[in-house]
């Protein structure tokens, strides 16, 4: 295991599985004394060592502006750069939630670059290595928020849509509400929570409905119920 942790590449990361007490204390101080980054979890142990991508990840979450976000697959990156990534987001005051289905329109995905030894090692982890998040950053001031996702919106497409992870706070939903009654647009997850937050441009379904809502029907009525209506 010493020589196996001291190998690592630069980025890579390995996980231990089902340590005893004594077996992760001695990982955990050969990953100390090799300068490498490590986290516990249960029996398990995962070590990373940093590397100029794990440099670029933190700069990425630290600097994350306003109404944007970033997503870390295991698949992508490995099982260590998403966990030092979960910690970096409490570290640094962000929201983070379970990543799923497309990634968010405000998100980037990152990935480990081809070239890099690291990359190798991405085939041998799975569906137990399963840390996926959305990282999100909604904290500002009301008017650096709506001004961030006005510049997102601005050019939003008929018919197209854009999206926010369900990270999302209450706080930053209201302010995108806000912003989509100024534009006309359409939202769904406003009062979400843990629920992605969809912005479409439905100018053209909007207008279709309102006119086929205007068009005049045939009045019948039903004289055995009393009712009456338009069909």
């Amino acid at each position: 295991v010493t020589a196996q942790l001291r190998g690592l590449s630069p980025d890579e990361s390995v996980k231990l599985l089902n340590l005893s007490r004594k077996h992760r204390a001695l990982c955990l101080q050969v990953a100390r004394d090799s300068g490498l980054w490590s986290s516990t979890q249960g029996s398990s142990l995962l070590v990373l060592r940093e590397g100029p991508f794990t440099e670029e990840v933190r700069k990425e979450i630290a600097n994350l502006q306003p109404a944007a976000g970033l997503r870390l697959l295991v698949s992508k990156i490995g099982p260590g750069l998403v966990l030092l990534g979960r910690t970096l987001t409490d570290v640094n005051g962000l929201r983070m939630s379970k990543a799923a289905g497309q990634c968010p329109s405000c998100c980037e995905e990152l990935s480990l670059p081809a070239e890099s030894p690291a990359s190798r090692s991405l085939m041998d982890f799975g569906e137990d290595d399963g840390y996926d998040v959305d990282i999100f950053n909604d904290q500002g001031s009301e008017e650096e928020l709506q001004a961030s996702v006005e510049a997102q919106l601005a050019d939003l497409a008929v018919d197209a849509y854009f999206d926010y992870p369900a990270a999302a706070g209450q706080v930053f939903r209201s302010c995108v509400a806000r912003v989509c009654n100024g534009h006309g647009f359409e939202a769904t997850g406003i009062h979400g929570f843990q629920e992605r937050l969809v912005v479409g441009n439905l100018a053209n379904t909007m207008s279709k409905l309102k006119a086929l809502s205007a068009e005049p029907g045939e009045r019948k009525d039903d004289p055995s119920t009393g009712t009456s209506g338009t069909v």
